[in-house]
Order: structure tokens, then C-alpha cells, then sequence
């Protein structure tokens, strides 16, 4: 297991950018996952580099750009096909999954992503292995594979891999419609077509592979059919056949060490002329550059979120039935009901700035004496407060402060009752964080909107 210093995991500013606890988190569990690749690349001598944004990330950060959250590796075409065959044998299947075309159905990428054995998990166990981070961490390796030196063959290959993504796509397509004659009649013809692409590189396909699946196959198979002694240039077929791109075999022969965060990674020499390539002046930060949603693992701290909320209305509805309405009918005073309510999908999310926001929403509502706050924080249930405290301590810390601050403040009411149907019912608005109350409000059609933890002040 990779070692980090306490402070690792603290908010940090990062070109303006700040990385919080739970982000740090993120780092910390893709660098166990990229280590534990090393460590199977470094014993069966297969080269790998560091490469995408992540190479960006280790010559201008020298670790993970603060706004990305995941690792992106590549392999030439021979140590690619080897890794794939140590790797389903070295990896603990308890611990990792590996995700391509050739075992998942459901793989829509022309890459082979290794993966965590959960999309979302707060057991000790799962927290103990990837260092208190409770979301999916997943590791991307793009194959490079090799161009033909004689140049009908290299237009051929590249006629016969346009041909198997079209392929791809359709038998995509077809999978998400209903198998009707029509449909059926679409079927069989991408099949054979398959089939006749299939006769080119004579794969011998085990007989349980969907049509998405097959065609994916011989899309991979098309691409990597000429080794690397025949060529000059090595590519990503996906990005070659949309703009032509390859690289020159002798510019990823050598190879150089980086420090990454708090290890040393594999580099092309020529990482240089490799980013300029595909990102020009690669040296100015462009943030939210991903092709994905940043952070990629926000829509599972929100399913967490739901799960942890439900659970905590349950908890406090058993110990507090009724008390916050009685309670906020003596405290209004004919004043409009200013709805509140909080989450711990943003808590995690945006840790940095939560209670920040909350002091400030608080205050501002205070100051209107027409209206009176009536403040439901939810997820941070008792019997989760240990999964809390390992994957968040320092947010934890400003959290019980500033509940304890209102909690005995008599001009707004600190709802802890679970009773969140009353608050719904006689409040005249709603401003908050998606989630459980956010959702039931939507239903009765008054006045709301959600919070924007980016605005501050």
C-alpha cells in the first residue's frame, strides 16, 4: 500500500483551483490503482507511459491536474496484448475488475479501463484499501497500435476499421430497440458483416459475445493485425481515423522518469513534441477540459447522498415525531418560511466551502424580517458518522461547529426532527441542495431554487 503524509488529504489551493478532502481522496485511491499497475508492468518488463492529461499533469502539476480525477496510461501494441494477458491472472479479483470489449458487454470504448470492484461503497474494507475513498476509481490504458509501412495495405486497414466502428455503432443502436422483424432483418446483416470483416483476421469468437460485442472484437483485432516490425508509426485508430493522427515509432523508444504526486512514473522522452501534437501550448492551464463530468464520481456521491438521507429522516422520525412543527408554529409569528436544506452529497462534494455557504445563506435570511429560516440538514446520520469521519474529518470538524452555533440560535429553527413533510407543507419557498426534500418540493409548486456552492459572498 502507497504511504501518504497526514497533511496529503488537507484542502490545498492548486493554481487557483482548490483540491478539497474528498479530491485529494480521489488522488489518493488512482494512485494506488496506477502503482499496483506499475508494480505488474515493472515484473513481467512491459512498457508503459503516462500519457493524455495526465502526462500533462506530471510535467506541469507534476502529479494530477487539480481539476481531473482519474489516470490515463498508454501501451504499444505488443505490451498491451502481453499486459492484457498477465493482467486478469495478477489482479486480486476481489479487489479489481477489468473492463473492455472482449468481457463486458456493455463497453462502449476502444480502450481497457481497470476498475474497483464497487461503484460506491463505505465498508471499512473497501475504505481501508482505497484510502477512504468510497466511489468507483478506475484507471484507463489506451492501446497504441501500429500503422503498415506499405501504404495499400496501411489505406486497406484503415477502410476495414472505419468499417467495424460503423459496426459498433450500429449494432449500439440496435441493442437499445426492440427486436422486431424489421430489427431482426438489420441484425443479421450487421452480423454478416461482421463475419466478412472477421474473415480478414480469422478471430475465434467463444459463441456467448452480444452483436456489439463481436463487432467490437473485430475493431480491436483490425486494428492491432500488423506488429510492430512492419510499421513506423504507431496510433490511436479512433483518433487516426477521424484526423489522422500518429506518432512516429521512434518517439516512443525512449523513455524518462516524472515525479507524480508522491511517485515516479514512466514518460516519453519526446513528451514535448507528444503533447504538442494533440494539445498545442499544453503549458496553459484549461480548466474543466476533461471529456468528462468533473469530478466523474459526482452522481454517485449523490446516490449516496439519497441512501444516507433516507436514513437519517428514518433515524430522527423515531426520536423526534411532530416537535418541529409544534415548535415553528410558536416561532413564526405570521412571518413567510424560508425552507433550507442541506446535504452530504455536497457537503462531500464542495467541503471546502460548506459552511462558508450555510453562514452565509443563514445571515442573509435573518436580516429580512419577513422571513424566517427554517434549516434541515441531512445525511449525517449517527450510525454513518464513522464513514464521516474517515472520508471527510476536517469538513467534520467545521460541521459540528457550526450546527452547534445554530442549533441554539432562537431566530431560525435547526430542524432535526426527520419530520420534513411539516416543512414542506408550511414553508412559502425553497432554496437548497438537490436531494430528498429538493425532489418532494418540486411536486407542490412554489418558489424554489438550488444552491450554488461556486458562488460565495
Amino acid at each position: 500500500m502507497l504511504e501518504f503524509e497526514k497533511n496529503y488529504f488537507k484542502d490545498e489551493e492548486r493554481d487557483g483551483f482548490v483540491v478539497n478532502e474528498l479530491a485529494k481522496r480521489n488522488f489518493a485511491a488512482n494512485l494506488q490503482m496506477f502503482s499496483d499497475v506499475i508494480d505488474i508492468c515493472e515484473r513481467h518488463g512491459i512498457t508503459y507511459y503516462i500519457f493524455y492529461g495526465s502526462l500533462i499533469g506530471a510535467i506541469r502539476h507534476k502529479g494530477i491536474i487539480p481539476w481531473d480525477d482519474d489516470i490515463d496510461i498508454m501501451m504499444k501494441r505488443d505490451d498491451y496484448i502481453r499486459f492484457l494477458d498477465v493482467a486478469d491472472m495478477e489482479l486480486d479479483k476481489s479487489v479489481y475488475r477489468i473492463f473492455n470489449i472482449y468481457n463486458r458487454p456493455d463497453w462502449r470504448y476502444h480502450f481497457t479501463q481497470i476498475a474497483s470492484i464497487k461503484e460506491v461503497d463505505t465498508s471499512n474494507e473497501y475504505l481501508d484499501r482505497w484510502h477512504n475513498f468510497p466511489f468507483l476509481v478506475t484507471l484507463d490504458i489506451f492501446p497504441f497500435y501500429c500503422i503498415p509501412r506499405n501504404e495499400v495495405l496501411a489505406e486497406e486497414q484503415l477502410t476495414y476499421v472505419k468499417a467495424a466502428w460503423e459496426m459498433m455503432e450500429y449494432a449500439a443502436a440496435l441493442e437499445d430497440v426492440e427486436n422486431n422483424s424489421e430489427n431482426a432483418e438489420l441484425r443479421k446483416a450487421i452480423d454478416e458483416g461482421i463475419d466478412q470483416l472477421n474473415s480478414i483476421i480469422s478471430y475465434d469468437f467463444k459463441g456467448d459475445e452480444t452483436l456489439f460485442m463481436k463487432a467490437g472484437i473485430v475493431y480491436d483485432r483490425i486494428c492491432r493485425m500488423y506488429p510492430e516490425e512492419d510499421s513506423d508509426y504507431y496510433t490511436s485508430f479512433l483518433q487516426y481515423s477521424q484526423n489522422g493522427y500518429k506518432v512516429e515509432k521512434w518517439k516512443l523508444e525512449k523513455s524518462i522518469r516524472l515525479p507524480f504526486e508522491n511517485i515516479e512514473v514512466n514518460a516519453p522522452a519526446e513528451y514535448d513534441t507528444l503533447l504538442r501534437q494533440i494539445f498545442g501550448d499544453y503549458m496553459i492551464p484549461v480548466k474543466y477540459s476533461a471529456v468528462h463530468e468533473y469530478p466523474g464520481y459526482k452522481e454517485a456521491a449523490y446516490a449516496l447522498s439519497t441512501m444516507l438521507e433516507r436514513m437519517d429522516i428514518e433515524n430522527k422520525q423515531k426520536k423526534n415525531a411532530g416537535k418541529c412543527a409544534e415548535e415553528m408554529q410558536n416561532k413564526t409569528a405570521g412571518k413567510k418560511i424560508f425552507l433550507y436544506a442541506t446535504t452530504i452529497g455536497e457537503y462531500m462534494l464542495h467541503s471546502e466551502r460548506v459552511t462558508e455557504k450555510i453562514e452565509q445563506v443563514i445571515d442573509l435570511v435573518k436580516s429580512n424580517d419577513d422571513l424566517f429560516l427554517w434549516w434541515i440538514p441531512l445525511g449525517v446520520c449517527e450510525s454513518q458518522r464513522f464513514f464521516f469521519d474517515r472520508v471527510v474529518p476536517d469538513f467534520m470538524v467545521r460541521y459540528d461547529k457550526i450546527m452547534e452555533k445554530f442549533r441554539n440560535d432562537e431566530n431560525i429553527l435547526l430542524d432535526e426532527s426527520g419530520n420534513i413533510e411539516s416543512a414542506i407543507s408550511m414553508s412559502t419557498c425553497f432554496y437548497g441542495d438537490r436531494g430528498i426534500v429538493e425532489t418532494a418540493y418540486r411536486e407542490t409548486g412554489k418558489p424554489m431554487m438550488i444552491q450554488n456552492y461556486e458562488i460565495l459572498g
